[in-house]
């Protein structure tokens, strides 16, 4: 069992907390800004993911250890939570993203454009990989290209 664990499950919170913030404060960043990409607003989740996590005495880092059996591992669990708590702050600050109706009339590859690199905010190389090694293996860079161009 990890120090902070042993230290939580016996009583000793705050020295449970430095040494859980210790081991895993870089995990917990690298998370957030795989979600979040504002720098700003990295901070603000952090703060957010750290008070989610002491709330209700530690509840759920207890659930975990309370748990006779473990699907994954600890690290792992952590970062699922953590994406999760990164989501909500960014659907209570921004709302969801819905994608226009219009979007939907659109071919299949003008949708998957549109959804690549005006939603989930890809590069146009980048998009272009996804394509190829996805749905669309033939498509060439020129036919990209003009798909691209009607999308915007």
């Amino acid at each position: 069992m990890e120090p902070w664990a042993h230290q939580l499950l016996s009583g000793g919170t705050e020295a449970a907390w430095d040494l859980f913030l210790e081991r895993y404060r870089r995990l917990i960043f690298a998370t957030i800004r795989h979600v979040v990409r504002d720098p700003d607003d990295v901070m603000d989740v952090f703060a957010r993911v750290l008070e989610a996590l002491r709330e209700g005495d530690f509840r759920r880092l207890r659930a975990y250890l309370a748990a006779p059996e473990h699907p994954a591992r600890f690290s792992t669990w952590l970062v699922t939570v953590v994406r999760r708590l990164a989501i909500d702050w960014l659907r209570s600050h921004r709302g969801r993203q819905a994608i226009p109706v219009a979007v939907g009339a659109l071919p299949p590859l003008h949708q998957r454009i549109f959804e690549l690199v005006l939603v989930r905010r890809r590069g146009h190389a980048e998009g272009y990989e996804v394509l190829r090694t996805g749905p669309f293996p033939a498509l060439t860079f020129r036919e990209y290209l003009v798909a691209l161009r009607a999308v915007y």
